[in-house]
């Protein structure tokens, strides 16, 4: 694995100046997709079940038999990528990013600002 990891590494700083890599790195969707991933891997399992539960009893039912019958691989896979992305991004936004902003309170290497917002003339009376 640390083979792996140092040969990645490599490959990456040689080529960064690279217009595929700059696009790749810059890319919005992928960093929307780093953003929200811990709620990705947090509510993948919870979302299937719901999915595999709610939508096949309430959802299929209105929807034509052909239809259900023949994709119905597909369009359990497809409710299930909308589903956990609209729940990954909402925890993301009301969850997440406040914990997050609680990161400049604490002290760690390179928090210059923890510092400065514990200062006595930065605390509360």
């Amino acid at each position: 694995i640390i083979g792996l990891w140092l040969i990645t590494y490599v490959i990456i700083h040689q080529h960064a100046a690279n217009p595929a890599f700059r696009f790749f790195w810059n890319n919005r969707i992928l960093i929307f997709i780093g953003k929200i991933s811990y709620g990705l891997y947090l509510y993948h399992p919870i979302v299937e079940t719901f999915n595999w539960k709610v939508t096949s009893k309430y959802l299929h039912p209105l929807l034509p038999y052909a239809f259900v019958s023949k994709y119905a691989g597909q369009l359990f896979l497809m409710e299930n990528i909308l589903l956990l992305l609209l729940v990954a991004w909402l925890s993301y936004e009301l969850i997440e990013k406040r914990f997050l902003r609680l990161k400049r309170y604490f002290e760690y290497p390179g928090n210059q600002q923890a510092i400065l917002a514990t200062t006595p003339s930065n605390t509360l009376s």
